[in-house]
Parts: C-alpha cells; structure tokens; sequence
C-alpha cells in the first residue's frame, strides 16, 4: 500500500488516469531500489499473454496479476464488470504459468486494488484467504494462487 499512496493513486482515480499501469510502475521501481530485479508484462510461455509484474527475491520467483477498480465504473475491474471475473480469469491466467521450467515453483499472486464502497465490500467478501490492507481511502487485497 506505500506504493499506493506514494503515487498519489486517489488523486489519478479522481482524473480517471491510467492507475493501474501507474501503480504497476511504482511497485517495479520499488522492486528494483530494494531487489534489484523485476519485470513488467512478462511473457507466458508460448503464449501472446503476459503477467502484470514478475520479481525474484532471496530465489524465489513471484508472479502477479494486478487489478485495479475502475475510477469510471464503480466495482469494474479493467475490463471485468465483476471482482469475481477479473480473479477467475487472471489465476487461470497464472495457472498456466507452470508450462515453463524457468518459472517452476513460483509464487502466484493476484492483487486487487479497490476505491469503492462496492470494491471494497467485493474485496472483503472474496474469500478467508485474502489478505487485506486499508490505507488512504483504499483497499487492497492479495490472494495466493
């Protein structure tokens, strides 16, 4: 959620910016000041589709699929009209990552970030598995995959 704030995301929802591609940019630069290695829109193996962010830390590879409301459509998630959907379809997204050796064993993780009471509520309601953190009027959650 630093990274949240430290963007200035509210401020960028309330001008209907591109919130998602923002954040995603300063969770990868946060990554890379502490870790020294990430990556933005990595490729699925033998696939045109790619995950939003992929880092390694102590050896361990992490995937994520980030998901961001929509400052225009309150509990739209990019171009899913539910939480719901957008979850489905990226951890099926993420399931298929396995095909590779290079990404063996790695961590998966979906990441949604909400604004609205309706995101929020839909966050909250996802299942006992996922993480949550509220701070600066938002709420984001983290579910393994």
């Amino acid at each position: 959620m630093n990274c949240i704030i430290r963007a200035e995301i509210p401020d960028t929802i309330s001008v209907s910016g591109a919130y998602e591609l923002q954040l995603r940019n300063f969770i990868a630069i946060d990554l890379l000041k502490l870790y020294g290695t990430f990556g933005i829109e990595v490729c699925y193996p033998g696939s045109q589709k790619k995950v939003d962010l992929a880092f390694r830390l102590n050896g361990q590879i992490y995937l994520v699929e980030l998901k961001v409301e929509s400052p225009t459509n309150s509990g739209h998630f990019s171009s899913h009209s539910t939480l719901a959907s957008a979850y489905v379809a990226d951890t099926t997204k993420l399931a298929k990552f396995n095909q590779d050796q290079t990404y063996a064993g790695a961590t998966k993780w979906f990441v949604a970030v909400a604004y609205s009471h309706v995101g929020k509520t839909a966050l909250a309601n996802m299942s006992a598995t996922v993480v949550l953190d509220n701070e600066a009027g938002l709420r984001a959650g983290l579910h393994a995959v």
